[in-house]
């Protein structure tokens, strides 16, 4: 019985917020939306670099623009989240780019290049040009 009492507080420990976490105000939804795209924006830059596109160039000069409205929007403190979001979009949007470029099935190759194309579309018409 005392294994089990042992074993059930480690899993609260692990599970339970570490300090200043619980804290934390949620963040602002411009900066989720700048996290996203700059993590998508880092995504369809490698992705780029991957295929030896031109493009990428044009994408990492976003993706700065991006990553410098990030950094003027976030609250102090809330780095860590908003790293959270942006990696999180990276990882999505990497796998889209995979889906959309290795697919063998044309037809859903084609709906995943479509969703590519309307996320950073969406991303770049958050910037000024």
């Amino acid at each position: 019985m005392i294994r089990v009492k042992i074993v059930l507080l480690l899993g609260l420990l692990f599970v339970s917020p570490q300090p200043g976490e619980a804290d934390a105000p949620p963040l602002p939804e411009i900066v989720q939306v700048f996290a996203s795209c700059a993590g998508r924006l880092t995504a369809q830059m490698q992705h780029q670099w991957l295929l030896s596109d031109p493009a990428a160039d044009r994408t990492e000069a976003y993706r700065a623009t991006m990553i410098d409205l990030l950094d003027a929007a976030l609250p102090k403190g809330s780095g860590r989240e908003a790293l959270k979001f942006r990696s999180a979009a990276r990882q999505a949007h990497a796998a889209l780019l995979s889906r959309a470029t290795f697919n063998e099935n044309a037809r859903d190759a084609a709906w995943a290049q479509r969703r590519v194309s309307v996320e950073i579309t969406q991303c770049e018409a958050l910037m000024i040009r």
